[in-house]
């Protein structure tokens, strides 16, 4: 791990003790952390000399080396669970945006339904207006027919009165 042109390098041992990264990196992040709280490293001058430090860190190195030795904090790093719990976020934001879509999806089906009932009555009630409208029309032909009948009895009856029998 680099910061500022201070390096911090962890080493372990192989053979049948395998140290997960997870951990090193942990531990460099714990150490990076207590370093950088204990020294201003933004400040800290490029000509440092090697060893210079020793003194001042040694302690707080040892201390880390043992604690992380012999019971290590977690087996995720603070890193890794911030890490974990943005991706939970995450899911927990996908399985909400998936449930809304499949509660319009069952909206849109619903308008659907809807739409295409509207529709079906919608042709009936065309074809019911279609007959109603012949009917009226046939009814309103009789009527006219009638009223021509009335009409010219009327008018055959009123030319016989004035034209007498013989008409």
């Amino acid at each position: 791990m680099r910061d500022n042109n201070i390096s911090f390098l962890c080493l372990t041992t192989g053979g049948t003790l395998v140290v997960p990264l997870r951990v090193v990196y942990g531990f460099l992040e714990a150490l990076h952390k207590t370093f950088s709280t204990k020294f201003n490293v933004s400040k800290m001058e490029t000509a440092t000399t090697a060893y210079c430090l020793r003194s001042a860190f040694s302690a707080d190195l040892e201390s880390a080396i043992h604690r992380w030795n012999t019971n290590p904090p977690s087996q995720q790093s603070e890193g890794t669970q911030a890490l974990m719990r943005k991706i939970e976020k995450a899911k927990d934001a996908v399985s909400l945006n998936i449930s809304e879509l499949l509660e319009r999806g069952e909206k849109v089906e619903l308008l659907l339904d809807a739409s295409i009932a509207l529709e079906e009555e919608a042709q009936v009630f065309k074809k019911s207006g279609n007959t109603l409208e012949n009917a009226l029309y046939q009814k309103n032909m009789k009527m006219t027919a009638i009223a021509a009948a009335v009409v010219v009895v009327v008018i055959f009856t009123m030319r016989a009165n004035f034209h007498g029998e013989n008409y």
